[in-house]
C-alpha cells in the first residue's frame, strides 16, 4: 500500500493511483454498474471537487504570497536606490584615514551625507554604502 502526504496533496495523488487503477480495469457501462460502485463513484466526484477545491485555495494563497513578495522586493530596492542617491561621492575636506594622505585636507570621494564634506567629511564609500553591499555568506 502506497503512503500518502497528509492534506491536498496526498489526497490528489490517492485520486489519481484510484483514476489509474479504474482505466486499468477498463470502464464500466451504465449497464454493468452496480449501486455500490455508483455510489463510490459519487463519492470519489464528491472527494475530488473537495480535493480541487482546496488545490484552488493553496494556488491562490501562494499567488497573493507571490505578489505580496514582490511589492517588498519592490519597496526594498526603491528605499535602496533612495539611500544609495543620498551617499553620493564627492570631494571633501577632512581628516583623512587612508594611509598615503594622513592628515586633514582633500578627499578626493568623500560620502555627500555622512560627515560634513565642506570640513569634517567622511570617505566615500562610508559605512551605509558599505552595508548595502552583498555580503560573502559565511562557511
Amino acid at each position: 500500500m502506497t503512503d500518502y502526504p497528509p492534506g491536498p496533496i496526498g489526497a490528489a495523488l490517492r485520486a489519481a493511483d484510484a483514476r489509474d487503477q479504474r482505466r486499468a480495469n477498463g470502464r464500466r457501462t451504465v449497464d454493468t454498474i452496480t449501486d455500490d460502485e455508483l455510489d463510490q463513484l459519487y463519492a470519489d466526484t464528491d472527494r475530488a471537487d473537495e480535493v480541487i477545491g482546496d488545490l484552488n485555495e493553496t494556488v491562490v494563497r501562494s499567488i497573493k504570497h507571490a505578489a505580496a513578495t514582490e511589492q517588498r522586493a519592490k519597496q526594498a530596492e526603491a528605499a535602496i536606490a533612495r539611500v544609495r542617491a543620498l551617499h553620493q561621492p564627492v570631494q571633501g575636506l577632512g581628516l583623512d584615514s587612508d594611509e598615503e594622505s594622513k592628515g586633514y585636507g582633500l578627499i578626493e570621494q568623500a560620502c555627500s551625507t555622512c560627515g560634513t564634506p565642506d570640513e569634517f567629511a567622511i570617505r566615500w564609500p562610508c559605512e551605509t554604502i558599505r552595508a548595502l553591499e552583498p555580503q560573502e555568506p559565511t562557511p
